[in-house]
C-alpha cells in the first residue's frame, strides 16, 4: 500500500499487505455488524423504545460508525498499487470499542 499525505506530498510509505483468510474477513464482518447493532439499539433506547424506526436507527448507527475511504488502485505488469489519504487528526477510529452492557 502506498500512502501519499497532502501536507508533504513527496513522502511515500510502502506496505507489503499479506492476503486476509476468509475466516479473518468474516469474523471482522460479523464484529463490524454486531457494533452497528449495539449502536442502532441504543439510539433506538434513547428514542424512548418506540417501534417502527428500526431501518432509521441502522441507517444512523452506519453513518455514525462506517465512514467511506476512496482507494485509487493502479496495477503495472505484476505490481498493484493501492493509494489511500491519511486519516485526519480529528476523526475518531473507524470502528468505536464496544460499550460494555453492565
Amino acid at each position: 500500500m502506498t500512502h501519499h499525505s497532502s501536507a508533504t506530498p513527496s513522502v511515500k510509505t510502502s506496505t507489503v499487505l499479506a492476503p486476509t483468510s476468509a475466516n479473518e474477513l468474516l469474523e471482522h464482518t460479523q464484529d463490524t455488524v454486531n457494533r452497528i447493532a449495539i449502536r442502532a439499539f441504543e439510539i433506538f433506547e434513547s428514542r424512548g423504545g418506540v417501534h417502527g424506526h428500526d431501518r432509521e436507527d441502522w441507517f444512523l448507527a452506519e453513518s455514525e460508525l462506517l465512514k467511506p475511504v476512496k482507494f485509487p488502485i493502479s496495477k503495472s505488469g505484476d505490481r498493484v498499487t493501492v493509494s489511500a489519504e491519511p486519516k485526519p487528526a480529528t476523526s475518531r477510529r473507524l470502528l468505536p470499542e464496544p460499550m460494555s452492557r453492565s
